[in-house]
């Protein structure tokens, strides 16, 4: 039976075999030469694009000419210089506008408010001490931080608000910064001190322009050498006061003084910069400030017995060479590393195009050299008075952002890549 049912099938025509190669060949055709070929195509195509895209980032970086080649001295304001005692600059520019818009705290206040004036000392000595900028080929004068040149710069970059973000030495920069402009142009919220708003005269409106101001501490590093870490982050609410408004913002950032292990501050510096890149604020204006180290073994020694009447009479050193951070254990001596990798890490992200708007505000230099200053309040050598030495970081940014706007406007551009 079986037999007889295969004797009885079809066999297929020539015909049908014909076609049924025809159809084999080309779906062979199709997938194994057809398609590999429109890959290579495609992949052809793609990586064209890619490479115009390349070519025309190569090209737009290169239209966009670095500052330093436009003013020579950005790169190099406040590395080069020295401390001279002037008491004209004492009594004109060294003290805060009273009342203050942001107290000294009580113990800081019983000590410094001690102090009277003297024949050899009419102001506080931290105070008295100017920089002289002494670098090569960099004419420049330093500008005193003041409510009309800064709110005159704020207007010049169109800057909508200001914004600091680092550790307590960042909060004791964003003290200085409103104390220097003083209660009748900065009036502090009610619910923080961190919050405020600078009343500035507009030239090219009528009436006042408000710019909001805020610092907030950041959570990364470690207080001490053997405490836990904390991973930086660029959290919701300094994101959202950076992002509120289309107009530019004025942002100024630090990490490094709470610091002990290089490859975590490596790590918290990219996560940094590759946060700023992400928030994409092209039209912003950042700076990075640098670190500089305390003073082991500052004045005053025995805050106690100290004479707070008098003041202290300590001078700044004269050159880094007479820095000596032995026989400290806060890792001061890193500071150096670290801004170094901070430099080129920016410098990495400003030439290929990533982070084109993060400029390097170098505190090191003239902060190092001043061994004076410190309040030593419970033996602190790492933060300074208020008034001091922290004042010329506001005078530092306010002499950069005059000579940046100098800049693009002699070249007659609007935007140019930091050369850090």
């Amino acid at each position: 039976m079986v037999s007889h049912i295969s004797s009885c099938r079809k066999q297929p025509s020539f015909f049908v075999v014909v076609q049924l190669m025809i159809i084999a060949s080309f779906f062979t055709f199709y997938y194994f030469v057809y398609m590999p070929m429109q890959r290579s195509v495609v992949l052809q195509v793609q990586q064209g694009h890619l490479q115009q895209q390349k070519n025309l980032l190569t090209t737009t970086l290169s239209k966009i000419v670095r500052c330093d080649h436009l003013n020579t001295c950005l790169s190099s304001i406040g590395q080069d210089g020295i401390w001279e005692q002037d008491w004209d600059f004492a009594e004109k520019y060294g003290q805060f506008p009273l009342p203050m818009v942001i107290p000294s705290g009580r113990m800081t206040r019983i000590r410094h408010e001690q102090f009277r004036p003297s024949h050899d000392a009419p102001y506080p000595w931290p105070t008295s001490w100017k920089w002289i900028n002494t670098q090569p080929h960099c004419n420049s004068n330093m500008q005193y931080m003041s409510p009309e040149v800064l709110c005159q710069l704020l207007e010049d970059f169109n800057i909508d608000r200001i914004a600091f973000y680092g550790d307590s030495l960042t909060a004791s920069h964003y003290t200085s910064f409103v104390n220097k402009l003083g209660s009748q142009y900065v009036q502090l919220s009610a619910e923080s001190i961190f919050n405020s708003t600078l009343m500035c005269n507009s030239t090219n409106q009528q009436g006042q322009r408000l710019i909001p101001l805020f610092h907030k501490r950041d959570e990364g590093g470690q207080a001490f050498p053997n405490s836990n870490r904390t991973k930086y982050q660029i959290d919701e609410e300094m994101t959202y006061f950076l992002t509120k408004s289309t107009k530019p913002a004025l942002g100024i950032f630090n990490i490094g003084a709470h610091y002990h292990n290089f490859t975590w501050y490596k790590e918290d510096m990219q996560i940094m910069l590759r946060s700023l890149t992400q928030i994409n604020r092209t039209q912003d204006l950042y700076f990075f400030r640098t670190t500089a180290p305390g003073h082991p073994r500052c004045n005053p020694r025995n805050p106690k017995t100290f004479n707070w009447t008098r003041g202290t009479r300590d001078t700044p050193l004269s050159s880094l060479k007479e820095l000596d951070l032995t026989r400290q254990n806060f890792d001061w001596e890193r500071c150096g590393d670290y801004n170094r990798y901070t430099r080129e890490s920016i410098r990495e992200y400003s030439w290929n195009g990533t982070l084109m708007n993060m400029h390097v505000l170098d505190i090191y230099n003239m902060t190092a050299l001043r061994q004076d200053g410190h309040g030593a309040v419970n033996g602190d050598c790492l933060h300074y008075s208020l008034p001091g030495p922290i004042d010329w970081w506001n005078h530092l940014l306010a002499t950069y952002l005059h000579e940046l706007r100098n800049a693009l406007k002699s070249m007659e551009v609007v935007k140019c890549r930091p050369g850090v």
